[in-house]
C-alpha cells in the first residue's frame, strides 16, 4: 500500500468480500478499531467517507460578535478624528478605545489585546 487512503480502500474491499474485522486487521497490520472506524465512516458517507475530515473546530463561540468589532472601529475612528482637530486628546490607543467603549456601555467589553487584533486586522494600527 501507498497511502492510508489505499489502505482504507482496501480494508473496505476486503469487508465487502465478507472477511471479518479481525482478519482484515491482521492482514493490513492496523487495529481492528481502525478498521470498524472507517467501516462505520464507509456506511455513513460511502466512499466520501474514507478521506480525511478536517481537525479545525466548526466555530469559534468565543469570537468577538461583528457588532463589537464595528464599535472598536468606530471608537477608534471618532478618537482620531477628535485628535486630528488638535483638543487636548493625544492618546488613540487599544486602552482609549476600550475606556469610550466602557463609557458607551459595550457588552460585552473586549480586552486590550482584542482591540489591537481587529485594530490591526482593520488597517488602523501598525504591527509593533
Amino acid at each position: 500500500m501507498t497511502s492510508l487512503a489505499d489502505e482504507r480502500m482496501s480494508a473496505i474491499h476486503l469487508l465487502r468480500a465478507e472477511q471479518t474485522v479481525s482478519e482484515v486487521a491482521q492482514q493490513l497490520g492496523h487495529s481492528e478499531r481502525w478498521v470498524r472506524k472507517w467501516w462505520q465512516r464507509y456506511q455513513t458517507a460511502a466512499w466520501a467517507g474514507l478521506a480525511d475530515q478536517s481537525r479545525a473546530p466548526h466555530r469559534r463561540p468565543r469570537q468577538l460578535s461583528a457588532v463589537v468589532r464595528q464599535q472598536i472601529i468606530l471608537a477608534r475612528s471618532t478618537l482620531e478624528a477628535q485628535a486630528a482637530t488638535g483638543t487636548d486628546l493625544k492618546y488613540i490607543g487599544a486602552p482609549a478605545v476600550r475606556t469610550r467603549l466602557k463609557a458607551q456601555g459595550c457588552q460585552p467589553l473586549p480586552s486590550i489585546a482584542s482591540i489591537e487584533r481587529v485594530l490591526l486586522a482593520a488597517g488602523m494600527t501598525r504591527p509593533r
